[in-house]
């Protein structure tokens, strides 16, 4: 969930779970379910900035943020 593709204008596109499975254009990530989350609340038109993050990090973010959730 969360696939970035670059095509060749370089503006990246973040395609969801119905995107197509093979084909298309560069992969140069994924984005964590905490920033796909964060990019909802974004408004057509607005700067985003991505910044790369190992899947470890990610992982422990986010169950740090669900664990706020359960207390």
């Amino acid at each position: 969930m969360g696939a970035i593709q670059v095509p060749p204008d370089g503006q990246p596109i973040v395609l969801l779970n119905d995107r197509q499975t093979i084909g298309g254009y560069p992969r140069l990530g994924a984005l964590t379910p905490l920033a796909l989350a964060r990019l909802a609340q974004y408004l057509p038109g607005e700067s985003v900035r991505l910044k790369p993050v190992v899947q470890e990090t990610a992982h422990r973010q986010h169950v740090e943020y669900l664990h706020r959730f359960s207390e």
